[in-house]
């Protein structure tokens, strides 16, 4: 990279790297070893925890194919993610280094100039005047996400690799008809509050030193986590499948349907994730053996 940037005759170099979010030391010394020869600046977009942890694990889930996903409610006590919450420290790490560290509030960013154009503003790089954005990765409904899960993980019966294009297909038209709006929030009220609690110390600091204040504002929400996808929306795809796909789907969530309709075999065994999972999205007492009530 460095012997690219020496033939370019440019004066500056980006770096664009997702992956330090990571609170790693040895990020910050693998930067350290340029302090004495660049002029280095770390420009750092943050977003409150519970935004951050819910995008993130979109990401994740797209990023491992669907396969073996955590509840969300488990997925930020991750030590890995929870470090990452530590935005103070993530911070401290780098500027400790010598690197000149500029901290942004994403969302405010994004609505008051754009990304890009915020960026511009961020580096100094002005005048190459007000730049059009335009929104290429729109991040997908969760609803579609954790219907994909549940496919993977069995927990609606049915092969994967048969059925995923015919339901992606349907979801493409369900959003472009606008019938369900896009789903992004799903940690519900009250967990989404323990992650902001969490972080409140770290804030504080990151606010005396970076200047960070995140708003309060709160997305319209139930208090429980939506873990898995309502019968509205699997009926629309179902629905708005092609017919042999439509009704091997339909097959294929007759069980977790039927849970959800409060239809379910007699058993004196705890319920299955999925049908947890249904009775939490009709707001039911779930109660295992032994006692303890998950909800």
């Amino acid at each position: 990279m460095m012997l690219d940037f020496e033939r370019s005759g440019a004066a500056h170099l980006f770096v664009s790297e997702e992956q330090m979010w990571t609170p790693k030391p040895t990020v910050a010394r693998f930067f350290k070893r340029f302090v004495p020869h660049f002029d280095v600046h770390v420009i750092a977009y943050v977003r409150r925890q519970d935004l951050f942890v819910e995008g993130l694990y979109s990401q994740h889930i797209r990023l491992s194919h669907y396969r073996d996903i955590p509840a969300i409610t488990d997925f930020w006590k991750d030590p890995r993610v929870k470090g990452a919450l530590d935005y103070h420290r993530v911070l401290t790490l780098l500027a400790d280094v010598g690197l000149n560290v500029k901290a942004l509030e994403f969302n405010t960013e994004v609505k008051t100039y754009g990304l890009m154009n915020s960026f511009l503003r961020a580096t100094g790089f002005t005048d190459m005047g007000e730049l059009a954005e335009r929104r290429a990765n729109n991040s997908p409904d969760m609803r579609l996400l954790l219907t994909m899960c549940m496919l993977s993980a069995g927990r609606i019966e049915g092969e994967f690799n048969l059925l995923s294009n015919g339901i992606f297909r349907a979801a493409r038209r369900l959003e472009q008809c606008a019938v369900f709006p896009t789903l992004k929030h799903t940690l519900g009220r009250i967990e989404r509050q323990a992650i902001i609690d969490s972080a409140v110390e770290s804030n504080a600091r990151l606010a005396k030193d970076f200047g960070i204040v995140f708003p309060d504002n709160r997305p319209s929400e139930a208090d429980l986590p939506i873990l898995a996808p309502d019968a509205a929306y699997l009926l629309a795809l179902i629905g708005d499948m092609a017919l042999t796909d439509s009704v091997k789907f339909a097959n294929c969530c007759r069980g977790y349907l039927q849970t959800l309709a409060g239809v379910l075999p007699e058993s004196d065994a705890d319920p299955s994730d999925e049908e947890i999972a249904a009775m939490q999205l009709k707001g039911e007492e779930v109660i295992l053996d032994g006692g303890s009530a998950s909800l």
